[in-house]
């Protein structure tokens, strides 16, 4: 599995295994009994009721655990058989017909599917994913258009995040004026965000500029599972209890760094947006 640093726990995981999470039964996720082929990662179907997406925050429980599914499968076959299912979509080795290409989007797309799926709304998805394609126009599918059709829809919630809002590493004005935008308005890139719940000055990247926000770190370890739209979209991912998954396109399927995953103060894409399931 890829690694986790500075000791984040996985609040769902952590459920499971002490029994204390009533939504699943505990064996459907004993360990070594998902094998890596896609099928088993994407099982959840078979042991959950349905779920209201536009109600149950249960819904990101369902995704978390495919896309930790997705992590662990590719682990599983590259030892297995020297390679996982997946595969970025701008490698440029071998792409075997049997394996599923994948980049920062259709990761996305891969988890809303089967996370949907798993809460008897498979229709549903895949019509959002298809007004998304279409508002998106002939360039193909926007990361950020695909998080709007969600909000817009069904009233998932937006918080923005910025490690270091007057001064960010890069010295990009982008930064600063997305955190003006969101503390004022109340918007990023058309979505909107909670005014009074940002994730700010997490990781400052001066000794003597912004002060640490340690409250933000603690803030962002408790969002269950988010989708991450960063810099306007120009990179999605997803955040699990702190920690940010994401997948690099340029990666192969024999590559444990097609899936990574990183605290989300070590991330570096910097400032962007969260977009999470209804909280009630």
């Amino acid at each position: 599995m890829s690694s986790i640093k500075n000791g984040h726990n996985f609040g769902i995981l952590s459920a499971l295994a002490a029994g204390t999470f009533t939504l699943f039964s505990a064996p459907a996720f004993a360990e070594g009994e998902c094998d890596n082929t896609p099928a088993c990662v994407m099982d959840l179907r078979s042991i959950v009721g349905d779920i209201d997406p536009s109600t149950d925050p249960h819904i990101g429980t369902l995704m978390a655990q495919s896309a930790i599914r997705m992590d662990e499968a590719m682990d599983a076959g590259i030892e297995a058989t020297g390679e996982g299912p997946y595969y970025g979509n701008k490698y440029y080795g071998d792409k075997p017909d049997e394996l599923k290409a994948l980049d920062c989007t259709e990761y996305l797309i891969e988890i809303l599917r089967k996370g949907f799926d798993a809460a008897g709304h498979a229709d549903l998805i895949a019509s959002i994913i298809k007004q998304a394609v279409q508002d998106s126009g002939s360039e193909g599918l926007k990361g950020i258009v695909l998080l709007q059709t969600l909000q817009d829809q069904l009233g998932w919630e937006g918080v923005y995040f910025n490690p270091d809002v007057q001064n960010p590493g890069d010295r990009d004005d982008e930064h600063p004026y997305t955190a003006y935008v969101a503390s004022s308005k109340g918007t990023y890139y058309g979505l909107n965000v909670n005014k009074d719940r940002s994730l700010l000055d997490y990781n400052p990247s001066s000794q003597d500029g912004t002060e640490l926000n340690e409250d933000s770190i603690s803030d962002a370890d408790d969002i269950p599972f988010g989708l991450i739209a960063a810099r306007g979209g120009r990179h999605m991912a997803v955040i699990i209890d702190g920690d940010v998954y994401e997948v690099h396109w340029s990666k192969g399927a024999a590559s444990a760094d097609l899936i990574t995953a990183v605290p989300l103060e070590e991330w570096g894409w910097m400032s962007g947006v969260i977009l999470t399931p209804p909280s009630e």
